[in-house]
Parts: C-alpha cells; sequence; structure tokens
C-alpha cells in the first residue's frame, strides 16, 4: 500500500482533530503507511500553524487516552470578510472623528491572521485616505463607554448638554441606552417616573454629567419595540397608522417598520397598517413624496398638510 501524500495526510489528520476525535499515533501511522517519526512531525507542523495563525486552539497529547486532541475554544477566528463587511459599515456610518475610527479599524485587523493584515489592507486604503470626520468633530466613544457604565450601574446623573441653538441646558436623568442612529451616538434617557416616554440626546452635544445616586426604577417601554416604531430619533405620541405605499416603495418601508403589516394589495400599490411615533413618522412621509399616501388617523393627515403647506409656502 502507498503512503498519502505529506500534504493530504496533514489535510486529514487536522480535520480529524478539528471534529474533535482523539487521533492515536500507531493507528494514524499505520493507515497512512508512515513511521511514527513522520506522524511526530506532522502534529509538530500543526503547532506551528496553531502558534502563527489559531491561537484560541492547543493540541495536546491526552495520555488518559493515549492520543493527540485539541483543547480549548472551537469558535471559528474573525476572517477577512467579516473585516471588509463591519469596516465598510463603519466608514459609511461616518459615526467617528477621523483618529478614532481609524483607530477602531487597526484594533479590527489586528484581530486578523497575520498573513491576512496586509491583504485586506488594501482594500481599505481609499476609505482610509478619503474619511472624513463628522460635522461636529467630538472624540465620543469614552463618553458611550462611560454612559454605558452609568447605564449598568443604574444611576441617576445629571448633564450639561449643548442644544442646536448652542445653549447649555442641565438635565437629570436615568440613562437607558446607548444607540445609534443616522451618523449619530443618542443617550436615551428617562426624565422622571412619571414620563411615559424616554428622551433622546446626541451624545456629541453632551459636554459633561456627574453620577447623583443609585436608582432602580422601573422601565416602562422596550427599547427593542420602541426602535421599530422610531424614525430619525424624532418620538412624540405612539399611534397606529394606515396607509398606501407604491410598490416601489415596499421594500424601504419595510426597513423603516419592520413590524408594519401589508394588509392589502392592488396592481399598484398595498396598504400598510404600523404603530409609530407621530412625528418622526410624518417626518418620513414628507420624504417620500408621492410615494406614501396616509388614511388613517386624520390629525396625522393634518400634520402632513401642514408640513407640506409651509414648504410650498417657503418656495413660492
Amino acid at each position: 500500500m502507498q503512503s498519502t501524500d505529506k500534504v493530504t495526510r496533514i489535510l486529514m489528520l487536522y480535520q480529524q482533530l478539528l471534529n474533535g476525535n482523539i487521533v492515536k499515533k500507531a493507528t494514524f501511522a499505520l493507515e497512512h503507511q508512515i513511521t511514527e517519526r513522520t506522524f511526530e512531525r506532522d502534529i509538530d507542523d500543526i503547532r506551528l500553524f496553531l502558534s502563527e495563525f489559531y491561537e484560541i486552539k492547543e493540541l495536546i497529547y491526552d495520555k488518559s487516552n493515549a492520543g493527540y486532541k485539541f483543547i480549548g475554544s472551537q469558535e471559528k477566528s474573525f476572517t477577512e470578510f467579516e473585516f471588509l463587511v463591519i469596516t465598510k459599515i463603519l466608514f459609511g456610518s461616518r459615526a467617528l472623528r477621523k483618529d478614532e475610527m481609524l483607530g477602531t479599524v487597526k484594533a479590527l485587523q489586528n484581530e486578523l491572521p497575520k498573513h491576512s493584515q496586509d491583504r485586506v489592507k488594501h482594500l481599505i486604503d481609499n476609505e482610509i485616505f478619503h474619511y472624513r470626520s463628522p460635522y461636529h468633530n467630538m472624540a465620543i466613544i469614552k463618553m458611550c463607554w462611560d454612559l454605558g457604565q452609568c447605564i449598568l450601574r443604574k444611576v441617576e446623573i445629571e448633564l450639561t448638554y449643548e442644544k442646536e441653538d448652542k445653549t447649555l441646558i442641565k438635565r437629570k436623568i436615568f440613562p437607558e441606552n446607548v444607540i445609534f442612529s443616522d451618523y449619530y451616538f443618542y443617550l436615551i434617557a428617562y426624565l422622571t417616573e412619571e414620563y411615559r416616554y424616554p428622551a433622546f440626546y446626541r451624545i456629541d452635544r453632551i459636554k459633561e454629567f456627574k453620577i447623583l445616586e443609585y436608582r432602580d426604577m422601573a422601565r416602562n417601554i422596550d427599547i427593542g419595540e420602541m426602535r421599530k416604531k422610531l424614525q430619525k430619533m424624532y418620538a412624540g405620541n405612539v399611534c397606529k397608522v394606515k396607509f398606501s405605499c407604491s410598490k416601489k416603495a415596499v421594500e424601504p418601508m419595510s426597513d423603516c417598520f419592520p413590524d408594519a403589516k401589508i394588509i392589502g394589495r392592488d396592481d399598484s400599490s398595498v396598504l400598510v397598517e404600523a404603530e409609530v411615533f407621530d412625528v418622526g413618522f410624518v417626518k418620513w412621509v414628507v420624504s417620500q413624496l408621492d410615494a406614501v399616501e396616509v388614511l388613517e388617523p386624520q390629525n396625522i393627515r393634518q400634520m402632513i398638510k401642514e408640513k407640506i403647506a409651509a414648504l410650498y409656502k417657503k418656495y413660492q
């Protein structure tokens, strides 16, 4: 019987180990017509490979079972494909100041095997060169982390916040969550226990905050559910709406309102029901031009009419 060539043999050995098998020296050597010394060299080659690229696994000799096996996490490594997708999302978001963005991308790149790092670098060089910081030019990674710690500790804080007109205000709040939407990070927080819905603060506008006290307040809204109803970080009151949507706009509508239900259709449009925050929904409808017509309720139709009338007046 002819011995298995080295490349095929090592791949078969590696696959057996990946499958969680215990590989015995004498048995493997006999099956592949090699000496036990050759088998040991194959084991050394795999260990060298692991030391360079796959440090989460270790190849050991198990005395109790008289064979070799892997120990440690068997989770897959961070891949080039994942790196490319994540960095493209990061660059497209323009969420971070340039130094923070490049530091984050570099940290992700360092998670790749060494042989992959130079290859992926060429795929993002152009993005790095042309990247521009957001207009506010504020460093926000540390602020996001500090606020996250306040959320975990369930503390009340007092923040100093800069409004759009540049005036500073102070608010005592209970931080609930940090989210990202449309170029900006936001702190979602409750002003008092009496407020039904939380308030939203752009994190780049938070000048400072101080911790006041521990406060384990009861939450009355699910943040994940709230995001399904929210547009452009404009809240308002929750209401049920019924609207007609052209077929070409169904896909973006479904992405904006994932819980929306299509309750009817004809040749050119669909009839949709959804639960939304009214202020953000009105802004979204106006941006859709003739692709969407709100049918119910009447107060939402009136809000839209007023927005359109004001816009028309501006361009007369």
